[in-house]
């Protein structure tokens, strides 16, 4: 190989490589490249490496990566959870707990094609399968379908206003594929009150036309079938909620398409029956088993409802599970301000390295610390010459950086 020859390039931009990135042992060659920004968690990366061999052909070759969910994001209001574990840990907050704990062996922890549904994207993916349950099913306990399905604490706080420290302004993001289990054709999402003894569930999907709502306060109706969750098909799911605003919504997308977001009855109200509280139900029903059984390679939940554009942009579900909000990356720290002064005649000239701009340059008659600085004008460029500056009355001077 001549290494010479080498180019990388990452999602189409070509790398700067440096003479010591690429070294050879043997027949190995390695080239070693450091990202200058942290690429973006849980997304697909291109990576194309063009290179002459050793008869002169011109060769490429093409790879793609995904990353991982990376540490928690800084400014990242929200919680998350991804089943790569095989188990109930958080990827970003409180861990998930069943509903009833002494049901967990009625769930299952695998991959798509461990389970013989359908991959995502053509990707496996690992998943938590949520059962359906025979109604007179019963145990010392009580009946089995009224306490499964997931106990979720979003840690988010309260917002929107509430009186009972609930969250009025959130998204919730999941995908998820509905399975065959579920003769009443209906799939609860959520339950958000009575939930010492729950009874019927706050959100649901209905097979018939793969619409999200709830009959009394949520209307199903009028969904596209173009762009529906059928049975059986992966999608990613999002509720966009804010019953702070005027008027309130309760907004339903299916792979980034919106459904409706109009919201009535007893569900139009601050710390309504959409609103969180600190902990809730997703998967239940206490009421008359309208649940179907289902897979869930990702949830995320976030404070702040969000708009249509970003919804869209979300898309569809992907095996890598939701994307975490992009957040800036906090600048690197500068490298120490330096001075070096000299002087010609009675003009003092100083040169600067480091610190980050833009400069400004301060004087002041004295060192007394109620002797005010006064600016005697930006910096421009590095090199800054004071004219003078040697002559008549002291003077004081300083650089300021950011």
């Amino acid at each position: 190989m001549n290494q010479a020859s080498i180019k990388l390039f990452l999602n189409g931009v070509q790398a700067a490589l440096a003479p010591g990135d690429i070294s050879k042992i043997g027949n190995v060659t390695t080239i070693r490249y450091t990202v200058s920004i942290p690429l973006p968690t849980k997304s697909e990366q291109r990576i194309r490496l063009e290179f002459a061999d050793s008869a002169g052909q011109n060769v490429a070759r093409e790879y793609t990566f995904t990353t991982g969910s990376g540490a928690i994001v800084a400014g990242f209001a929200g919680a998350q959870w991804d089943f790569d574990n095989g188990n109930l840990a958080a990827t970003l907050g409180h861990d998930l707990q069943y509903i009833d704990g002494t049901l967990a062996s009625r769930y299952q922890f695998g991959t798509t094609t461990q389970f013989s549904i359908p991959d995502i994207g053509g990707k496996a993916a690992r998943v938590i399968h949520i059962p359906w349950n025979d109604d007179t099913e019963a145990d010392a306990n009580g009946v089995i379908f009224k306490r499964l399905g997931l106990r979720v604490n979003h840690g988010l706080g309260a917002n929107g206003g509430s009186l009972t420290n609930k969250l009025n302004q959130y998204t919730l993001i999941v995908d998820l594929l509905w399975g065959t289990d579920g003769p009443k054709n209906f799939g609860s999402i959520l339950q958000t009150h009575d939930l010492g003894n729950p009874t019927d569930g706050d959100m649901f999907w209905r097979a018939s036309d793969g619409s999200y709502g709830k009959g009394c306060c949520s209307l199903y109706d009028a969904i596209d079938p173009a762009h529906n969750h059928k049975r059986g098909e992966w999608a990613r799911v999002v509720f966009s909620v804010d019953l702070a605003s005027t008027p309130r919504k309760v907004a339903k997308f299916v792979n980034g398409f919106k459904h409706r977001e109009d919201v009535i009855g007893d569900g139009n109200a601050v710390d309504s029956r959409f609103a969180l509280p600190p902990e809730f139900f997703m998967f239940g029903d206490g009421d008359d088993n309208e649940r179907t059984d289902c897979y869930v390679n990702s949830l995320q939940i976030r404070q702040g409802a969000m708009t249509d554009e970003d919804v869209a942009a979300l898309g569809g579900a992907t095996d890598f599970g939701i994307p975490v909000p992009a957040t800036s990356v906090a600048a690197a720290a500068p490298a120490p301000l330096r001075m070096q002064f000299s002087r010609t005649s009675t003009d003092l000239s100083f040169s600067l390295t480091g610190g980050r701009g833009p400069f400004t340059l301060q004087r002041r008659a004295d060192l007394n610390p109620a002797t005010q600085w006064l600016d005697v004008g930006a910096v421009s460029g590095t090199s800054v010459t004071i004219t003078n500056t040697l002559v008549g009355a002291q003077g004081y001077y300083r650089v300021r950086g950011q």
